[in-house]
């Protein structure tokens, strides 16, 4: 599974006025006000756009109506989520590289091996 996220933290800006900003709407639980999250997984990806570009351009072309909407630059935060059989193995394109480092923004990757094959093995 590879899961894709771009998160905000916010005490300052409801979820509502960053999706209006966006254009795409707050899939964080509905109990936390100061998160706004947009994800992509892999089984969602199969028509999508590759999420690292979509989601670097989109902060890139909204990043001064974020600051605008007292939006701290690091309260933005994209997360690669990656579980794996066996061995890891991730690798961003030099299109990917480019677009994060437009947004001037890090991106967050946690790897973890699956359970289920923890407990495949086990028996």
């Amino acid at each position: 599974m590879i899961e894709y996220r771009l998160i905000i933290f916010s005490r300052a800006v409801n979820p509502g006025t960053i999706n209006d900003i966006l254009g795409l709407y707050n899939m964080a639980d509905s109990n936390d006000r100061n998160i706004w999250m947009h994800y992509h997984n892999d089984d969602q990806l199969e028509n999508a756009k590759d999420p690292i570009i979509f989601y670097s351009n989109l902060v890139s072309e909204k990043m001064e109506a974020l600051l605008r909407s007292g939006i701290d630059k690091d309260d933005i935060r994209f997360e690669l989520l990656y579980e794996y059989n066996g061995q890891c193995n991730l690798e961003l394109t030099s299109d990917q590289i480019q677009a994060l480092t437009k947004t001037g923004l890090s991106i967050n990757i946690s790897c973890w091996e699956s359970e289920y094959d923890q407990q495949e093995e086990a028996y």
